[in-house]
């Protein structure tokens, strides 16, 4: 589900999608939420490039949009949210399972 503009903090990782194509994994790095009137934005850094995105890994960009015109503005946040463990710990795991039968 989309977040809300309130539920997104600075130091926190994200989703970006930027429809209907691109796609990244970004950091918060400041909120300039207010900088103008009925402005919502943040300024990112890029840390994984999902679906074509052409920032460079590092790049710190401006992403936001106008309150009153939010319909315009094809980026929305995700959560980044890791549902199972990776599947190399799930081996090791298994593994370690043995080793102890």
């Amino acid at each position: 589900m989309e977040l809300g503009a309130n539920q997104i903090e600075v130091g926190e990782q994200y989703i970006l999608i930027e429809e209907p194509f691109y796609g990244a994994i970004v950091t918060i790095l400041i909120d300039e939420s207010g900088k103008s009137p009925n402005w919502v934005g943040w300024i990112v850094r890029v840390d994984e490039n999902l679906a074509g995105m052409e920032q460079p890994i590092g790049k710190e960009i401006t992403v936001g949009w106008n309150k009153e015109y939010k319909h315009y503005c094809p980026a929305k946040f995700y959560a980044l949210e890791v549902k199972s463990p990776p599947i190399e710990s799930l081996v090791t795991k298994k593994n370690s399972i043995r080793s102890e039968a």
